[in-house]
């Protein structure tokens, strides 16, 4: 579950399925989210190795994540990210900022509530945003030394192509969390 989890982000992805898909911009400029928003809380994952929980809500201008990892030897992790959530064609995405080479990147995630107690994440497909670049579908570059793809597209261009192509480029879930509390307790 680690490695699905961190997967959703930053650079663990690019590790993890031997290529990454990152943005120059993000989908929407960072801003907190609303109150009451259903994504504010506490939201856990868990298997017979570890639990994770991730705990969603606002700093700042912006969306900040925390996710706390407890593995069944008693070892903890935690990593927090700064986001912006967007609305995209009726979807959800995070734009998820990746610090790179002295600047941030942005790696794009689609999320989606379903009662609002369950909450899953899908990553952007390496393999048809590769060939989406290579067509011209979206601006980007591929990375020559490992295999990757840097959306260069600015913001208006990368959301018009994530509302006509968002199925595409977000094929399948690869994680669920529960809701463990809401963020007005």
């Amino acid at each position: 579950m680690t490695a699905i989890f961190r997967s959703l982000f930053v650079l663990s992805l690019c590790v993890l399925v031997s290529a990454c898909v990152e943005s120059e911009t993000p989908l929407s400029p960072p801003a907190p989210l609303p109150a009451g928003s259903p994504l504010i809380g506490a939201w856990v994952l868990q298997d017979k190795h570890e639990i994770a929980y991730l705990h969603i809500g606002n700093e700042g201008q912006g969306v900040k994540m925390v996710n706390v990892e407890l593995s069944a030897n008693g070892a903890i992790k935690s990593e927090s990210y700064v986001a912006s959530a967007t609305v995209l064609g009726g979807n959800g995405y995070l734009s998820v900022q990746t610090p790179r080479d002295s600047r941030f990147l942005y790696t794009l995630v689609r999320y989606r509530l379903s009662g609002n107690n369950t909450l899953t994440f899908w990553p952007a497909d390496y393999r048809y945003l590769e060939t989406a670049v290579k067509n011209g579908l979206i601006s980007g570059t591929l990375y020559a030394s490992t295999p990757g793809v840097l959306l260069t597209a600015d913001q208006a261009d990368l959301q018009r192509f994530v509302v006509g192509y968002g199925k595409q480029m977000f094929p399948k879930a690869t994680v669920t969390f529960r809701r463990l509390a809401r963020g007005s307790v």
